[in-house]
């Protein structure tokens, strides 16, 4: 046998291995590409559960090439929904747990608080897979684009749980995950009441660790929510979750009112919160954007279980002068019809909400107040009111007030003990007014202020007669002395009504009496008319009363009796005067009402402001 024969056939044996082996290959390949589907499958099972993410269940749609589709995708045993999963893969990649680019559709995952942590399917939401290290929540897995759509995360708590809807891209890897825009939705039991929140970021970051906890930041935040006349933006926000506790820090916020005209200047915010089991913390602090003394510092806590807020709350004291810091450059709301507004105002105290139960123990201290409103000019306001709530307004029993009320030629000095029961209503334990030389008190009486309804018995005191003459708009009156009494008075709109009132001179004195029309009993006294206007004109009377009647919407009149003589009339003989003189009492009306509209007109406005 030739050396060619021989060296054929010990090659023999080798090409019909070889080509079994390129015949086994071919087949192998070709049952690989027939069977893609479940292979990838079955690898992309292996990766999720070596996680630690399983059971999974998914059902793959197709395997083309470089990329494939699964729809209905399960882990946890259905903690974590998903309806559509894009991948772009090689099977090389997939086996070293890099995937190129992933994209989601319709997530939904549900997340249990628990002592460890927040539990997905009973288990840590991100747990470090057997003989990995904790150092890698993810187990080495790495994603370049991690597109998430239409994803909601429900967070379920004791105190009610939270939703939270959200679209944006990511890129994960390491410890943690970094996005750009992203736009969410977290409604729940937030504040007391059910909300849906609308935020968005222009980028975010998210880093995991092995024992479940998450640590979010968010940057250029923008927060609204349908129910509140509030937005929140350009916020930077960090928020961690461990455990049992999440904590929340925003920095360079800027809080805005929605409403028009606006409650409160645009604030800038920075706040600290942590929430431990079912009990919230916050500390915050808030600026006017463009007035720094405008200052407020606040801190407290909300129990979620209880449905009860505490809140503490400081307001810098603030100086308001005609020619500087006026309200409506702190509250746009606040109304154009105070002006010249002057004093020291500052706020101290808390708040609670109490299961829809808004309460406080605020203390406003008001220092030499003072303001212009239409025709009444209100100065010297001082006192410190204690707020039962601040909205509905309304203030603890027997505050003092006091100030000094001019409108026109009237001026009284006011000195009220009372309570704010609502905006527009006010018990009033005691009001003083300081006029006419002497003092008006009324005692246990309630203001309506929305219809201006006033109704109350004044006592009068030391009033002198030459100032009662001109309240009571008498023509011709005049004299000295000083008069005690009651004047019974009804306001109800633009109406003013006095019954039975009696005025007496607590001692003799002096009237004078010339008028230039004649009431009745004189006109009609015939040849003793001269005699009569002879001794008013200078009459020392020795008993003088004053009956006032007006009804709400007709001429009053004054019920003139006094007694004494004239020393220039008939050597000074007695007369006994019964006269009935026509009176309207407006400059008394006006007295009365100075009061009433000012404090109209503060609380009105002040109570308007304040909305949440």
């Amino acid at each position: 046998m030739s050396d060619r024969a021989q060296s054929r056939r010990r090659i023999r044996p080798w090409l019909r291995a070889g080509l079994g082996l390129v015949l086994l290959l071919a087949g192998t390949a070709l049952g690989a590409w027939i069977w893609r589907v479940e292979l990838a499958g079955y690898v992309l099972v292996r990766v999720i559960e070596g996680q630690g993410l399983g059971p999974v269940a998914v059902r793959l749609e197709a395997v083309e090439g470089d990329r494939f589709i699964a729809r209905d995708l399960s882990l946890r045993g259905g903690a974590l929904r998903l309806d559509r999963l894009e991948m772009g893969f090689t099977l090389a990649d997939l086996f070293d747990r890099r995937i190129e680019t992933l994209a989601l559709q319709g997530l939904r995952l549900d997340l249990e608080q628990g002592e460890a942590g927040w539990l997905a399917g009973g288990k840590p939401l991100f747990e470090a897979p057997a003989g990995e290290g904790a150092g890698d929540p993810l187990g080495g897995l790495r994603i370049g684009a991690f597109i998430v759509a239409d994803t909601a995360v429900t967070l379920r708590r004791p105190a009610g749980s939270l939703t939270a809807t959200l679209d944006t891209t990511l890129a994960l890897g390491g410890t943690g995950i970094e996005g750009a825009a992203l736009t969410a939705t977290l409604s729940g039991p937030l504040a007391g009441a059910p909300r849906a929140v609308v935020l968005t970021a222009t980028g975010m970051t998210l880093a995991l660790d092995a024992g479940g906890g998450i640590r979010l930041g968010l940057l250029g935040v923008a927060a609204t929510e349908a129910g509140l006349p509030w937005a929140l933006s350009g916020a930077d926000l960090t928020l961690g979750l461990a455990g049992d506790a999440i904590d929340l820090a925003v920095r360079t916020a800027e809080v805005r009112n929605l409403q028009q005209p606006a409650l409160l200047i645009p604030m800038s915010v920075s706040l600290n919160a942590g929430l431990k089991g079912s009990t919230l913390n916050v500390a915050a602090q808030a600026r006017g954007r463009d007035l720094p003394a405008l200052a407020l510092d606040l801190g407290g806590d909300y129990d979620m279980a209880a449905d009860r807020a505490t809140v503490k709350l400081a307001l810098a004291p603030l100086v308001f002068a005609p020619k500087g810091l006026q309200p409506q450059a702190l509250s746009p709301a606040f109304g154009g019809g105070l002006s010249e507004v002057s004093g020291r105002l500052a706020l101290t105290g808390t708040v609670t909400f109490d299961k829809g139960k808004l309460t406080s123990a605020l203390d406003l201290a008001l220092g030499d107040g003072g303001f212009v409103a239409d025709v009444v000019t209100v100065s010297g306001v001082s006192g410190k009111i204690r707020i039962t709530r601040p909205w509905p307004l309304a203030t603890a029993a027997r505050q003092r007030l006091s100030a000094t009320v001019a409108s026109g030629s009237e001026k009284a000095v006011l000195d009220v003990t009372g309570q704010v029961l609502s905006p527009t209503r006010l018990r009033i334990d005691r009001l003083a007014i300081g006029a006419a030389g002497g003092e008006m008190v009324a005692e246990g009486m309630e203001a309506d202020l929305a219809r201006s309804r006033l109704a109350g018995r004044f006592e009068v005191r030391r009033l002198d007669l030459a100032e009662v003459t001109r309240l009571i708009g008498i023509e011709g009156l005049a004299g000295t002395g000083s008069l005690d009494g009651v004047i019974p008075l009804e306001v109800d709109g633009g109406q003013f009504a006095i019954r039975s009132g009696r005025l007496s001179a607590a001692g003799p004195g002096t009237l004078y009496y010339r008028p230039g029309n004649l009431p009745p009993q004189i006109a009609g006294a015939g040849a003793e008319m001269d005699l009569t206007l002879r001794a008013l004109s200078d009459f020392r009377y020795q008993s003088l009363e004053l009956g006032l009647e007006k009804a709400p919407d007709g001429q009053g009149h004054v019920q003139l009796s006094m007694t004494g003589a004239n020393p220039g009339v008939l050597d000074n003989q007695p007369f006994t005067f019964n006269i009935r003189i026509e009176s309207n009492f407006a400059r008394l009306a006006d007295l009365v009402l100075l009061g009433l509209r000012s404090a109209q007109d503060l609380l009105g406005r002040a109570a308007g402001s304040v909305k949440p």
